[in-house]
């Protein structure tokens, strides 16, 4: 299972073949752990442990 047919049978009530999994880390936590693994970007950090989910984060653009 790939992690979103994994994320989507979580959440359609099906048994997945592990349980999804998600990362929230502290900017300091998240700098160690690249560091650590030799990791340059954090995506691929969040590959790296296998990490099932993703945030979008889009800038702030103000009213218009």
């Amino acid at each position: 299972m790939n992690s979103k047919e994994r994320v989507l049978a979580a959440i359609a009530h099906q048994e997945p073949d592990r349980v999804p999994t998600d990362y929230w880390g502290v900017p300091e936590v998240t700098k160690n752990l690249l560091k650590r693994f030799g990791i340059e970007k954090e995506n691929d950090l969040l590959n790296r442990l296998e990490v099932d989910l993703r945030y979008v984060k889009p800038s702030y653009t103000g009213p218009n």
